[in-house]
């Protein structure tokens, strides 16, 4: 047989127009399917099969490979997987594909044609119709990264009948300077007719489910199960749109997803019913048919917090999760976490992943759970989390905290208006100690509170705004104290100071403005150590608050001290000292772009690598000799440096 491509393996597999797929799963549940290719893993090697789970021989030279657990496949460039369909008369067509690709040349995903022409084209950057010579371009940022490509076509030419599919390559006609496919291939399907708009968003999120790939939502755009239920509400959801992903149980889509992460940021998070296991096929624990739980993060920074609170630090990115399907939680859930995509915690503390499961993401005392992460899996950190109840709304985060402390809530009273006592109410939850324990609340180092707790829930309604220090020891001795700083809400009357200051090499003099003779000013200082009076000597950076009582009302000002940039800083980085291969973390949290480069001692360039947003990276400059390099970053005219020991 004569072949457009040299050595070109054709597939002897004839795909009969009008093969019906209804009796099986169909994907999205939508029927009618003609063509339905599925990677499988068998042997060890990646296979495809078709709809009805019948063998297509695999290209010799492809490679096994995985997105979100799913197994995938890498075609070998050289050789072409050429499928006949015959005969397929097409009097239209819909097509979906999976791909992920890292490099930004334009590549063939898929084409159809007939001999050695292509009639139609569908690269990473865009769709072609061959014979009318139109096209349409895909948005800039699916050039690379895994995404769902979908194409649909009405009025085809009806005498065409023996068409061929080239997966990862194209026909040797027409000449154009499109390259062969460098990624990983997912699924890839057939129908003879255009869906309806409904029909292509159940398959778009049986797909984006499968392979943790996020749905556009510039529009808010629901997932659904194959039976058209919303399982991911996109409007209530919208500040969680980024990197959605999901696990779930479809069997009208013969979708059975039991462990996920977002192919775009794997490892933040995995979650998994039952212990993580290398393969969606090797996890055997079992979800109740058309249930689901998808989430999505708010895009924060992968940075922590600064909040005063004894180095006690909640992560700036949120993620909220939404439960659908009866019995969702029948197994355990686990949630895990990649460490070196994280920012170290401080020295003494720890990891804690932190529900709210009534869903408020402002973690309110009622539905807070938090719980230690532990080394679980392939080096990964995890967490059994709580039985979920049915179409719950989970919102969660991670924490850095000691192995024993106190997470408080304070509800502020309204500022009097007649100077009359008031009165506001706290929340004290107890993590990681044993009860009972026993509490004392101090004020000016009088003790006014002395209880013994046995829950680890305590609330009491009696307190003033002010400045109290809480102590809690539990039954095995540990022991837990913090500084609580109790305001009111903000009042009319309050001083004015900037968010940010700029400590140069000269003392910073702050007042407040305007300076009230009748006020009494407090200034907590980062370490929390407090200084009393209407104007402060600052001569650290960090994080301040300043404290205000008048007439009644102590309301609180925070702000930031920043130290001067100079024209070359050292950077942190974590480890220091990696192996050779090795990778490190770099926390970095300036706003804007900026360029990071990393240099041998003699001065050659090794790895390159932009820093577009705040965030912890992790950077794999792939140096393989040990020795010493320079890292260095720069921003306009700003350059931070450091050493980076390979050894």
């Amino acid at each position: 047989m004569k072949m457009g491509f040299r050595n070109c393996l054709t597939v002897c597999f004839l795909l009969l127009y009008g093969i019906c797929y209804a009796q099986n799963p169909s994907p999205g549940g939508v029927e009618g399917i003609q063509v339905w290719l599925k990677p499988i893993i068998q042997n060890g090697h990646t296979v495809w099969i078709d709809g009805n789970g019948r063998l297509l021989v695999m290209p010799s030279g492809d490679t096994l490979s995985w997105l979100n657990y799913q197994p995938v496949i890498t075609p070998t460039q050289s050789r072409a997987f050429r499928l006949p369909l015959t005969p397929a008369k097409l009097p239209a067509l819909t097509i979906f594909s999976v791909s992920d690709t890292r490099i930004p040349t334009e590549q063939c995903i898929w084409s159809l044609g007939q001999g050695e022409q292509g009639l139609l084209i569908n690269t990473n950057y865009r769709a072609a119709d061959l014979t009318g010579n139109y096209f349409f371009n895909y948005p800039a940022d699916r050039i690379t990264g895994p995404v769902i490509q979908s194409y649909f076509q009405h009025n085809l030419d009806t005498n065409q009948n023996s068409y061929l599919l080239w997966l990862g390559s194209r026909p040797a006609q027409p000449t154009i300077p499109v390259e062969p496919y460098s990624g990983k291939l997912g699924e890839w399907m057939l129908f003879d007719r255009v869906l309806t708009p409904s029909e292509r968003q159940k398959i778009d999120s049986y797909l984006a489910i499968k392979y943790g790939l996020t749905l556009d939502q510039s529009t808010p755009k629901n997932y659904l199960n194959a039976e058209g239920e919303v399982i991911w509400d996109a409007r209530s959801m919208l500040d969680y749109s980024h990197r959605i992903a999901g696990i779930g149980r479809d069997d009208k889509s013969g979708l059975n997803s039991r462990q996920a992460t977002s192919s775009l940021m794997p490892g933040l998070p995995v979650v998994s019913v039952g212990r993580l296991q290398s393969s969606n096929a090797e996890n055997h624990r079992t979800l109740t048919d058309r249930s689901f739980f998808i989430w999505g993060d708010d895009d924060g920074p992968v940075l922590w917090e600064t909040a005063n609170q004894n180095g006690m630090d909640k992560l700036k990115r949120t993620w909220r999760g939404q439960w659908t399907g009866e019995d969702a939680g029948t197994e355990s859930i686990i949630f895990y976490w990649d460490p070196e995509l994280l920012p170290p915690p401080n020295p003494g503390n720890q990891y804690w992943v932190v529900v709210d499961t009534t869903g408020n993401t402002q973690f309110t005392p009622e539905g807070w759970w938090a719980k230690p992460l532990e080394l679980k899996s392939q080096k990964l950190l995890g967490s059994t989390m709580p039985h979920p109840q049915n179409d719950a709304k989970w919102a969660f985060t991670l924490l850095q905290a000691p192995a024993f402390f106190a997470k408080t809530w304070w509800k502020a009273p309204p500022c009097p208006d007649n100077n009359e006592a008031a009165y506001g109410e706290i929340a004290v939850r107890l993590m990681g100690g044993k009860s009972p324990y026993r509490m004392v609340l101090e004020q000016d180092g009088k003790k006014l509170i002395e209880t013994r707790v046995y829950e680890h829930l305590w609330s009491d309604s009696t307190l003033k705004p002010g400045i109290y220090l809480l102590k809690v020891t539990d039954s095995e001795g540990r022991s837990y104290q913090q500084q609580l700083l109790l305001t009111q809400n903000l009042w009319q009357n309050e001083s004015t100071l900037e968010a940010t200051y700029t400590l140069s090499r000269h003392t910073l003099i702050l007042r407040p403005d305007p300076v009230s003779p009748e006020a009494d000013y407090t200034w907590i200082q980062p370490d929390g150590s407090q200084h009393i009076g209407n104007s402060l000597s600052v001569t650290s950076p960090g994080d301040y608050l300043l404290l205000t009582r008048e007439a009644g009302c102590l309301t609180e000002e925070s702000f930031r001290v920043l130290q001067a940039e100079n024209r070359a800083k050292p950077i942190e980085l974590y480890p220091n000292l990696i192996a050779p291969g090795g990778a490190f973390r770099l926390i970095w949290e300036e706003e804007g772009k900026a360029n990071l480069q990393i240099v041998t001692s003699t001065g050659q360039v090794v790895y390159r690598q932009d820093l577009l947003k705040p965030g912890t990276y992790r950077i794999q400059p792939g140096i393989n000799r040990p020795g010493w390099f320079v890292v260095s970053i720069r921003q306009g005219e700003q350059e931070l440096v450091s050493k980076l020991i390979v050894q």
